[in-house]
């Protein structure tokens, strides 16, 4: 089969111009995606940066809660040594009868959340 040369060119040219069609829709498709991605990945920087802060307040929660309870402890362990020498001051030889009160019993109330 022989084609006329012009005919032969036409036939380049339109292959061409599809190929060019086609890479420039792809082209386009790949800077839309690229925006795509570019927000979505500000998107997962701000959850980050989110959670982050949310973990960094928990963490000074928990330490406050700590301080809080060891200073619960330090009081309460005060109380107990004072209230076993004041005891042991006033009746050496006795033992304390079963249904007084000790520094136990008294100090088992709960701990007051600062932020509530």
């Amino acid at each position: 089969m022989f084609f006329d040369p012009q005919v032969k060119l036409q036939l380049q040219t339109t292959q061409i111009n599809s190929d060019a069609f086609q890479y420039t829709f792809q082209i386009q498709r790949l800077e839309e995606d690229t925006v795509m991605l570019t927000e979505v990945q500000k998107e997962i920087n701000h959850l980050i940066s989110e959670f982050s802060s949310l973990v960094t307040e928990e963490e000074e929660r928990i330490v406050n809660k700590a301080r809080i309870l060891e200073k619960h402890n330090s009081c309460t362990e005060f109380k107990q040594v004072s209230y076993v020498r004041a005891k042991s001051d006033q009746s050496p030889d006795e033992e304390l009868s079963e249904d007084e009160d000790t520094p136990e019993d008294t100090m088992a109330l709960p701990l007051e959340d600062e932020e509530e």
